[in-house]
């Protein structure tokens, strides 16, 4: 009778998914089986090969791409749906962005990556969160604008945070950057939803 398993295959995801992070693709398969406590024969066993456990732990579930898009707009006075919409933006790219960067790092194309999609994720992003302030607009929450490019916008300043907060971190002290994940966004919906123009005068 086979042993039933010791630790599920979604530990061991979870498992690899911090390895990678923090030394990169190089890390061998011998130390993510060391931490999962199984064998390195049992590893491959359960998962083929290193590149599918990159795959598998790295890219992101097809429901975690878009759930946090799912609801609203609601009845909420707008600039406060839209600061919680970039609060939601900021976590998942906070969560997903280190583990793209090391997809996108090695050896891996772009067609290994994304092969259990039939729409890249990012792409799949962009359409659900161009979605989200269509509906705003249906809604009347909004003024009618380029709600892809309003998209494109958000997700390029949320990953450009993301990305210079890995890349410097704590290693700097930098009072003027805005490393809070939590405010970042949300504060650069607030402006974009007061817009530019100078205060008139009282």
């Amino acid at each position: 009778m086979a042993r039933p398993k010791q630790i599920s295959d979604e530990e061991i995801l979870a498992h690899a998914r911090d390895l990678f992070i923090e030394f990169g693709a190089g890390v061998s398969t011998t130390v993510i089986a060391a931490r999962c406590g199984v064998s390195q024969a049992a590893l491959f066993k359960r998962f083929g090969t290193k590149d599918e456990l990159m795959i598998l732990s790295l890219a992101p579930k097809p429901t975690e791409l878009v759930e946090w898009l799912e609801a609203g707009p609601d009845e909420r006075p707008m600039v406060e749906q839209l600061k919680d919409l970039g609060t939601r933006a900021s976590r998942f790219m906070a969560h997903s962005g280190p583990a793209m960067n090391v997809l996108m790092s090695c050896h891996l194309t772009k067609k290994d990556v994304f092969s259990h999609f039939q729409v890249p994720p990012p792409v799949l992003v962009h359409r659900a969160l161009a979605g989200w302030f269509d509906r705003s607009i249906e809604a009347g929450l909004m003024r009618r604008v380029d709600t892809a490019k309003l998209a494109l916008a958000l997700m390029g300043a949320v990953r450009t945070h993301v990305m210079l907060r890995s890349v410097i971190g704590g290693s700097i002290q930098a009072p003027a950057f805005p490393f809070d994940t939590e405010s970042f966004a949300p504060d650069v919906l607030e402006m974009l939803w007061t817009g530019l123009q100078p205060e008139e005068a009282s």
